[in-house]
């Protein structure tokens, strides 16, 4: 069971028949937190709808399941509304969870998404962050425990990166490099930074071509629909279903995946052993590997899971 289940539940055996008198409540705070819970429910449901339709190799490697990507994708709603920086307000999460549904599948995938859904704020490169939502590059990078700093704010295209966050949107960094993502039907060419999105297409006579291959078809490295677990086999050049990697087993960053409920544990090669990540309130370390489940932190003071608190990094 998530947090958000945990926390909300109740047993009618342990309620108390009257309340206990606590003195005067705040109608209005309680209004409002009961608002941006609403909210924030919304948003997670409209965010893995989306992710499920478009990316659904990416939902289950990242959450594993759709009811664990609403769960877990709450909790970090919450936690940015509030943080220092961040102007996700609940009217702006209310509105990005009804402009999500309507959001196309290439936008969604190279997030160009509408402009309340952006989980960018106000603090500048190099402000310490706990969330994305307070930096104004949309990039805070939290290697270990529960802050971190915020990333620059954009690199051009075909300019130096390490991670995707900088590149923006419509873009990603591959190969140490910002690259532009067209969509079907674009011209393409990779040599000048132009990659065809993720969204089964590949680049044919520099254009950008619709890619509706299946298990089992012919292929080159790059036709298979990865967005939906498939990937082109080496050997025998024809498009097979990825199979996740179990903890304890070998995995290789994009060609075969831990299971949700591991990560890819790598000594700077792209082959590793899948690590089992801690469950919330367990005890962690991320120096030897003992990483959360998304998105709860490493607390440095506990050594164990908890749920991301931003208030702690200003």
């Amino acid at each position: 069971m998530g947090l958000a289940a945990i926390l909300l539940s109740c047993s009618k055996d342990e309620a108390p028949s009257t309340p206990p008198d606590t003195g005067p409540s705040d109608d209005g705070a309680d209004a409002a937190a009961q608002a941006a819970d609403k909210a924030c429910t919304d948003e997670a449901s409209a965010f893995c709808e989306r992710l499920e339709k478009c990316n659904p190799f990416g939902l289950l490697t990242q959450f594993g399941a759709r009811p664990q990507c609403n769960d877990r994708m709450k909790i970090h709603c919450i936690a940015g509304r509030g943080a220092t920086g961040s102007t996700f307000a609940t009217d702006k999460i209310a509105g990005c969870a009804k402009a999500l549904p309507t959001v196309s599948c290439y936008d969604f995938v190279t997030k160009n998404l509408p402009a309340g859904c952006a989980d960018s704020g106000i603090l500048d490169d190099g402000k310490g962050c706990g969330s994305n939502y307070q930096c104004r590059s949309g990039d805070c990078r939290v290697d270990k425990g529960m802050c971190g700093l915020c990333g620059p704010t954009s690199v051009a295209i075909d300019g130096t990166c390490t991670t995707d966050g900088p590149c923006g949107a419509q873009a990603r960094c591959v190969s140490g490099k910002c690259t532009r993502l067209v969509k079907t039907g674009g011209d393409c060419d990779t040599s000048i930074g132009l990659s065809c999105w993720l969204g089964a297409v590949a680049c044919v006579g520099n254009k950008c071509t619709e890619n509706a291959m299946k298990a089992g078809d012919a292929c080159d490295e790059l036709s298979c629909d990865y967005l939906t677990g498939l990937l082109c086999n080496a050997t025998t050049k024809v498009c097979d279903k990825i199979v996740l990697a179990k903890a304890g087993e070998t995995c290789v960053i994009g060609d075969k995946p831990c299971e949700a409920s591991a990560f890819c544990k790598t000594d700077g090669t792209r082959t590793g052993k899948c690590v089992a990540r801690a469950v919330d309130g367990a005890g962690c370390d991320p120096s030897v590997g003992a990483v959360c489940v998304f998105p709860y932190r490493c607390d440095s003071t506990s050594s164990k899971c908890v749920p991301p608190d931003p208030s702690q990094c200003d």
